[in-house]
C-alpha cells in the first residue's frame, strides 16, 4: 500500500524545463535494470492522498453502565489505540480492521492476552455494536459518538500527530541463522537475553548489563520536534536527523538497482510513505552507528540498512536495522512518554 506525495504542478513544470532535461536523463540512465521493471522517472511521481485516515477520539458506554472513552487511528484497514474505563482510567490497548462499508472487529489486549472484542459497525460519526468475551460467553451492548477527529491523510498531518518524545521500549533481533536476542524492561528494570538452537534445542541465557549500558538504554529516544523534523538521540549523540519535507519519505538510498538491494529496502520507492501499515519517515542503506550503539554488553545490530515507520495507532516508533548481504538485523521499539 502506499500514500503520499504533494508535488504542485508548479513544482512538476519546474523539474521539466530544459534546464534540468539533460540531468534527467542521466538520473534515468542510472536507474536502469536488468530485472525487466519499468524505468520510474522519480521527478514525475504524484501522489493521491487516502483521504480517509484519521485519528479521533469517541466517548460512550458499554451497556448503558460502564462509561468508557476510546482513541483510534485509522491507516488503510486497520484501527489501533486504545480504551478506558472513566471510574479506573488505565488505558487498554486495542487493535482491529475496519472495512470499506464500515465494518469494525477490534480486539482488546491486556498483558498479551484477547481479553474482549467489540464488533460494530462505525457511521456517522458513531461507533456502535456488541462487546463481547474471547468465548462469547458473555456479551453487552455498546454506543460510542464521536468526540473530535483529525485527518491522516498527508505526511503533515501524520507527523505532527507523532510530536513528542519517545523513549526506547525494546531491542529484538537475530544474529545468523539461529541466535536471537531481546532487551526490554522488566518491573522498571533492563534486561537483556539471548538464545540459540544448539542440538536441535533452543538454548537461553541471561545478558549481564552494567550501568554504562542502562545508561544508554534509558537516553536512547526518538523526538518529532515541533516541525515535524525527526531525530534519534542515543544519550547527547544525535545518530540522524530528517528534516521534514511533505512529499514522501526521507530516502537516502544510494544503490539504484533494484536486484543488489536487501529486500526490504528494495520494496522502497522515493515517493512511499505507508507500507505494511506503518508510516514510512525514513530509509538509508548506508548506516554505521558501531562506535555509538555497540560498545555495551546488549545485542544490537549497528550496520548496513536501516527503516524508520511510525505506528500512530499504538504512538511508536520501530527501528529496522539489518545486513544487507545475510540475515542479521533487529527491530528496535520506542513508545511514546
Amino acid at each position: 500500500m502506499k500514500i503520499i506525495t504533494l508535488l504542485s504542478i508548479s513544482l512538476l513544470l519546474v523539474l521539466g524545463s530544459c534546464s534540468n532535461n539533460n540531468n534527467k536523463e542521466s538520473a534515468a540512465a542510472d536507474k536502469e535494470t536488468n530485472t525487466g521493471l519499468p524505468i520510474i522517472n522519480y521527478d514525475s511521481i504524484v501522489f493521491t492522498p487516502a483521504t480517509n485516515d484519521f485519528a479521533a477520539s469517541y466517548e460512550g458506554s458499554i451497556d448503558n453502565k460502564y462509561d468508557i472513552s476510546m482513541q483510534l487511528v485509522k491507516t488503510g484497514p486497520n484501527l489501533g489505540g486504545n480504551y478506558s474505563y472513566k471510574s479506573k482510567g488505565k488505558a487498554i490497548q486495542v487493535f482491529g480492521t475496519i472495512s470499506p462499508e464500515g465494518k469494525v472487529e477490534i480486539s482488546e489486549i491486556n498483558k498479551g492476552d484477547i481479553t474482549g472484542v467489540f464488533n460494530g459497525e462505525l457511521k456517522d460519526g458513531t461507533l456502535s455494536g456488541t462487546w463481547s468475551t474471547p468465548d462469547n460467553s458473555k456479551s453487552m451492548p455498546f454506543t460510542l459518538k464521536q468526540s473530535n477527529i483529525a485527518s491522516m491523510s498527508t505526511k503533515a498531518d501524520v507527523l505532527s500527530y507523532a510530536i513528542g518524545e519517545y523513549p526506547l521500549q525494546s531491542i529484538t533481533g537475530n544474529v545468523g541463522a539461529n541466535t536471537m536476542f531481546d532487551t526490554y524492561k522488566e518491573k522498571g528494570e533492563w534486561k537483556s537475553t539471548a538464545s540459540s538452537n544448539i542440538g536441535g534445542q533452543r538454548e537461553g541465557e541471561d545478558v549481564g548489563i552494567n550501568q554504562k549500558d542502562r545508561d544508554m538504554l534509558n537516553n536512547m529516544r526518538i523526538v518529532v520536534d515541533d516541525n515535524m523534523n525527526v531525530h534519534f538521540y542515543a544519550g547527547l549523540i544525535e545518530l540522524f536527523n530528517s528534516k521534514f519535507k511533505s512529499t514522501g519519505m526521507d530516502y537516502r538510498v544510494r544503490e539504484k538497482d533494484k536486484t543488489k538491494m536487501n529486500e526490504q529496502i528494495a520494496a522502497l520507492y522515493p515517493d512511499s510513505f505507508l507500507l505494511n501499515n506503518g508510516y514510512v519517515v525514513l530509509a538509508d542503506d548506508k548506516v554505521d552507528y558501531n562506535s555509538t550503539l555497540n560498545s555495551g554488553q546488549f545485542n544490537i545490530v549497528t550496520a548496513d540498512n536501516m527503516i524508520l515507520y511510525y505506528y500512530p495507532g499504538n504512538n511508536m516508533f520501530e527501528l529496522h536495522i539489518f545486513e544487507g548481504a545475510c540475515c542479521d538485523g533487529n527491530v528496535i521499539t520506542f513508545k511514546k512518554k
